[in-house]
């Protein structure tokens, strides 16, 4: 079970995280986790800078920017980052620090994802210091296996994806109604769904993010 394997996996130990997502996700999967985990400490971001940074890190995962605009993006995230350490320090706090460090690598180059998750996973641990670390960490489990599944082997049946199915799921999708999910799980019971994995998720508290793997399965999304 990923959520099982990851509350194993020492979030402070980068090495150790490499090890675990060796393998793991997509490019797209992992750039919406860190985006999940960077949302976790979002309101950290005084800059709306940093904040545009987490929504097209968002798009582009959905090949839904240009490659020029993300690059601009990034270097203003960028610009945050090297402001923030300027600031005098009284002013200079760890939480701005590692709120703006997760939004810059949030956006970086596709090629580079498994060292921005890792990043944007320590930076919302390290950025909510006052916080119970270990509430942390179980949120961001809670959170992958929202975008990756509790096993790889869940399909969908073809004959689920109904008109109203598939209409309920783009709608979802497209404006992060997640308060939604339990209609589409009713929907797809009633197409004959009975999976206990995919129904159980939909009905269940979340957290649901971009990339939730039933979305992903019904979409076709990787």
């Amino acid at each position: 079970m990923i959520e099982v394997e990851w509350l194993a996996c020492d979030g402070e130990d980068t090495g150790g995280m490499q090890e675990f997502l060796a393998g793991k996700g997509s490019d797209r999967k992992l750039r919406l986790f860190a985006v999940a985990c960077c949302r976790r400490i979002e309101h950290h971001c005084s800059d709306p800078r940093s904040r545009r940074a987490l929504e097209f890190a968002e798009r582009d995962a959905d090949g839904e920017v240009s490659a020029s605009d993300v690059f601009e993006v990034w270097r203003d995230a960028e610009r945050v980052v090297d402001e923030v350490l300027d600031l005098p320090e009284d002013q200079l706090t760890d939480t701005l620090y590692y709120a703006s460090l997760a939004a810059h690598w949030c956006v970086l180059p596709f090629d580079q994802n498994r060292n921005a998750v890792e990043v944007c996973s320590h930076a919302a641990f390290y950025a909510q210091r006052t916080a119970d670390l270990s509430t942390e960490r179980w949120f961001q489990a809670k959170l992958l296996c929202d975008v990756l599944g509790p096993e790889p082997a869940l399909k969908v049946d073809p004959a689920w994806l109904t008109s109203t199915v598939v209409a309920l799921t783009q709608g979802i999708y497209a404006e992060k109604a997640f308060d939604r999910l339990p209609i589409l799980a009713d929907a797809l019971e009633e197409a004959g769904c009975t999976a206990a994995a995919i129904l159980g998720h939909l009905r269940g508290p979340g957290p649901h993010v971009r990339g939730c793997f039933v979305l992903d399965l019904v979409l076709g999304l990787a």
